[in-house]
């Protein structure tokens, strides 16, 4: 994007839900949000993968290509996969996820494909998880796109810090990190608490350790 370009990120456009609550999916048509993104100024647009779903079972993946086109959306954004770098049966799922948001944001022309942490904040190692980046990233290259993590303050990932030690270690040129400047200025509740519970610990004589 140009730096006079703003993007309406998929919840700034998706109503009465949120990322905590079990069913994502926005309760609005892609027309209505669409239309209001563009009324509003913005030229670029994030899609859920599960509105995208809803949105091609309405009006297919050529129609949704138009309707970005139609309203002067020239860059799209799609999120969110997650257990990118599991195994078993949430891999799997992960996988047909995956799959599935590769081939739209071929079809789409969309530039970026938005990975999330482990927001159950599990041990995570850098070897393993920069070899799956590095893969994921390879992939959205080969389908025209640049692949992005974004840091939260209540996973694994918790700061840009984080972040960069992996997309640093993955090394592949079409990995980056999503800055949620938002977040970096006013933390998460979560993130507070574990910034007092590591004093209390100093206090104790005992440290904990970053991931």
């Amino acid at each position: 994007m140009t730096a006079d370009q703003f993007l309406a990120t998929c919840w700034t456009t998706a109503g009465d839900t949120a990322p905590d609550e079990e069913d994502q999916r926005s309760p609005l048509n892609l027309r209505e949000r669409v239309e209001a993104a563009r009324e509003a100024g913005f030229t670029a647009f994030g899609l859920l993968y599960a509105d995208l779903v809803e949105a091609e079972r309405e009006f297919g993946i050529a129609g949704i290509r138009s309707l970005f086109e139609d309203n002067g959306i020239d860059h799209v954004e799609l999120e969110l996969l997650t257990d990118w770098w599991a195994d078993g049966p949430r891999r799997a799922a992960s996988d047909t996820v995956r799959t599935g948001m590769l081939r739209a944001i071929e079809a789409l022309g969309a530039r970026t494909f938005k990975i999330g942490p482990d927001v159950a904040d599990e041990p995570w190692e850098l070897d393993v998880w920069a070899r799956e980046f590095a893969v994921l990233a390879a992939q959205a290259d080969g389908v025209g796109a640049r692949l992005g993590v974004e840091p939260l303050p209540w996973s694994n990932l918790r700061t840009v810090h984080d972040g960069l030690r992996l997309v640093e270690a993955a090394g592949h040129p079409a990995g980056g990190l999503i800055i949620d400047v938002w977040r970096r200025a006013r933390p998460h509740p979560a993130d507070r608490t574990r910034r007092r519970t590591r004093v209390t610990d100093r206090r104790r004589g005992t440290q904990r350790r970053p991931q």
